[in-house]
């Protein structure tokens, strides 16, 4: 299994580099210069671990004399209560990611309103520069990092290489099934996909109930699609095959799709009437622009399937304090643990129709969810729009 995961890794750097193309120069940014200032945030952030006193191996190690483990028919409350002591004496948690500050911020004030006596420290950088990172640090016993937050590809390769640890959280019962996954990680929030379109352009009865009623020539020239959507076509892909994927992605691109870069930079060109359609929008995106009287509106239903991608977290193996890694992992699956997300507008993995932010976008939907276990479809997503689309931003 370790060779698929690498070559995966592989592909998506290469995409970086088709997409970096796709870029005008003034936007440009050399990768080198950015995985460089990536790392000096890693360093200036990440706590020091003498590499004398390093493990050799970065394999995952069953829990220690001193890691809090949930009795058999412990209540919940309990377990938490004796993991959060054993937490406060370790003082912190660090956590591996690539968010944003504002939900960052948030996620830190809801930490501290529940548990005060150990420190919330992320440390931030480019995805993949983060998880070279965290793929070199338990390689080589040095393991700085606590928890690792990312999408399914990235937890995939962690996991391919005995970087994460084996934890199951108490709080699972509260996710819902579609987002429980055979693995050393968990479900937080996800994104789903949504074909979003200019209400001042587009009359919504004239929208094609099925992802080919696109493909029609009405449709050349008034679509756009992000530059670096390749989660969006893994799941034609998961969903129909890779011989039908690439027929639609083909006469998608026959009717010349604008490439642009970004989800909220998309919806703004459908809002000013750029392209009329952009057909993998995000709904926490078009529910902000919505919501702000932009000229707007989602399709709905939907066109099956609907694809949906899934923020994840996991304990890296031998992180330095284990008891702070599981109550983090606890605290995702809490109330004020998903309301740090809801906060961004994301639906989370334990969201119900009333604490869902944008459930009226869901109705008549085939949701279509991409964890790791779609990572053959992830891969084959990656190489197949790159070959589709590379050559036409």
């Amino acid at each position: 299994m370790r060779n698929k995961p690498r070559s995966l890794f592989a592909a998506i750097a290469a995409l970086a580099l088709v997409a970096g193309a796709c870029g005008s120069d003034e936007n440009a940014t050399s990768a080198d210069t950015v995985d460089t200032a990536a790392d000096e945030t890693v360093e200036s952030q990440a706590p020091q671990v003498d590499p004398d006193e390093a493990e050799e191996s970065g394999e995952a190690e069953a829990p220690g004399e001193d890691v809090v483990v949930q009795m058999d028919g412990e209540a919940y409350d309990d377990y938490i209560a004796r993991l959060y002591a054993a937490a406060a004496e370790e003082g912190q948690v660090i956590y591996y990611q690539s968010s944003g500050e504002s939900e960052l911020e948030f996620i830190r004030e809801q930490w501290e309103a529940l548990f005060p006596e150990v420190d919330f420290e992320p440390v931030t950088a480019r995805a993949g520069t983060i998880l070279e990172r965290a793929l070199l640090e338990v390689g080589t016993g040095n393991t700085q990092g606590d928890v690792f937050g990312a999408a399914g590809v990235e937890m995939l390769l962690l996991e391919d290489e005995g970087a994460l640890a084996d934890y199951s959280p108490a709080g699972l019962e509260f996710v819902n099934e579609d987002f429980i996954f055979d693995g050393p990680y968990i479900g937080l929030n996800y994104l789903s996909r949504h074909v979003t379109y200019n209400t001042d352009n587009v009359d919504p009865a004239e929208l094609p109930s099925d992802w080919l009623g696109y493909c029609d020539p009405e449709w050349k020239g008034r679509i756009g699609i992000d530059a670096e959507s390749f989660e969006w076509a893994a799941a034609f892909i998961a969903a129909w095959g890779e011989e039908k994927a690439r027929e639609f992605l083909e006469c998608l691109a026959a009717n010349e799709p604008v490439l642009h870069r970004g989800t909220t930079n998309g919806t703004e060109l459908v809002n000013v009437g750029e392209f009329d359609i952009k057909l993998d929008g995000m709904g926490h995106v078009s529910k902000r622009f919505i919501d702000g009287e932009a000229t707007i509106g989602v399709q709905i239903p939907h066109p099956a399937p609907m694809p949906a991608i899934v923020d994840m977290s996991a304990i890296l193996a031998n992180s330095p304090n284990p008891n702070a890694a599981r109550l983090l992992q606890e605290f995702w699956l809490m109330q004020e643990g998903q309301s740090a997300m809801t906060n961004e507008g994301k639906a989370t993995t334990t969201s119900t129709a009333e604490a869902h932010p944008y459930w009226d976008f869901m109705e008549g939907s085939d949701l279509l969810v991409l964890g790791p276990r779609e990572s053959d479809s992830l891969e084959a997503g990656l190489v197949m729009f790159s070959e589709v689309f590379g050559n036409a931003g």
